[in-house]
């Protein structure tokens, strides 16, 4: 995890599968935006998010990043 100049979460992974697959990362907030992005915070399209979950795909053995900006704090998840 590292954090932008403008305030978004960068989340880089790395997939080790031998087949294309969806990673599902949870954030203890709901998000307001979610991006593909290079490891350096450029921005490269939108991604599927719900909630505080985003969906990234992956090629197999493929390094990607997702660049996430949270609601509020005010506006996080409730808990239950």
């Amino acid at each position: 995890l590292v954090q932008s100049d403008d305030g978004a979460t960068i989340v880089r992974v790395q997939s080790f599968a031998d087949e294309p697959t969806r990673v599902a990362i949870s954030f203890d907030r709901n998000l307001a935006r979610a991006v593909s992005s290079t490891f350096l915070g450029d921005e490269r399209g939108d991604l599927e998010f719900d909630g505080g979950t985003v969906y990234l795909p992956l090629e197999r053995f493929e390094a990607a990043a997702a660049k996430v900006i949270a609601l509020p704090s005010e506006m996080t998840r409730s808990e239950g």
